[in-house]
């Protein structure tokens, strides 16, 4: 009995991918003005593909016209980019699709607090991050990762540090990056 609801299950869900698949002539008019250079190859494409151009035509025509213009420049902006940054890029991507949803979140909260700085202080921030070594970039992630609770503790400790303090904390926090990346163990 099992395996007969297996079955069935298995034909709806082919049926429902199937039934994405669409020709031309069952996009609306909107969405075929808006995919029109596909029209000659619309149904050749898979079913995903047709659903994926599908779904971002409907949602080109639900933009408005400042939107439209931003999208097309960052769409001009990506075809500029050389292959393999784009390769890059998407691979990326596809690694953010795969953290955790609580993950992606935090990642999208503090990007967006990021673009929220002024630019001079954004500028600020990339170049003080590009001046840091490998090790203190690993730190500084270190840090990004944790808790609010945690960051706030961490502050409060290094505020009640003397300069000496904190200088030799910050040294023995690099050797024990250096350490791990060598694949030493690590004294706390």
């Amino acid at each position: 009995m099992n395996n007969y609801r297996i079955v069935v299950l298995l034909v709806f869900a082919l049926s429902a991918v199937t039934a994405h698949a669409s020709t031309w002539r069952n996009l609306s008019e909107d969405q075929q003005q808006v995919l029109s250079q596909f029209a000659l190859d619309w149904n050749g494409f898979p079913p995903e593909k047709q659903a994926f151009l599908a779904k971002g035509a409907n949602r080109w025509r639900g933009m408005t016209d400042d939107q439209k213009v931003t999208a097309q420049k960052r769409f001009q902006r990506w075809q500029n980019l050389p292959p393999e940054k784009r390769l890059r890029l998407q691979r990326r991507f596809e690694n953010f699709k795969e953290l955790p949803y609580e993950t992606r979140q935090e990642i999208k909260r503090k990007h967006k607090w990021f673009k929220g700085l002024p630019v001079e202080k954004r500028r600020q921030l990339r170049a003080k991050w590009k001046n840091l070594s490998p090790e203190q970039r690993q730190i500084a992630k270190e840090h990004m990762r944790m808790s609010p609770e945690k960051r706030k503790e961490h502050r409060d400790n290094m505020r009640d540090m003397s300069p000496a303090e904190r200088k030799s904390y910050k040294r023995n926090q690099i050797q024990r990056h250096k350490q791990r990346r060598r694949g030493e163990s690590v004294k706390r």
